[in-house]
């Protein structure tokens, strides 16, 4: 795993956490995903495009031990939502 997949952020002075994948040569579209967290839940920026990559950001969000309330496309392209079914 790349180190943007590998990496964790945070949001300067915010409740907010950030967790990036994005599943480099793993995958056939170079998409990235985003989980963001709060304090219980997170809402999910992306989904994938195969269900192997959409099965990672499963574990992410599973990791997490938050509840995912948000699943959000940023772009119509099949590449962002085909591994919807996955997650």
């Amino acid at each position: 795993m790349d180190q943007l997949a590998s990496a964790t952020n945070y949001c300067g002075d915010s409740a907010l956490h950030l967790t990036p994948y994005n599943a480099g040569t793993k995958g056939l579209f170079p998409v990235s995903s985003v989980l963001v967290s709060g304090a219980n839940d997170a809402i999910l920026v992306n989904a994938q495009f195969g269900a192997s990559q959409a099965q990672d950001v499963v574990q992410i969000v599973k990791d997490s031990g938050k509840t995912l309330t948000t699943i959000y496309i940023a772009h119509g392209d099949p590449g962002y939502y085909f591994g919807l079914e996955t997650i």
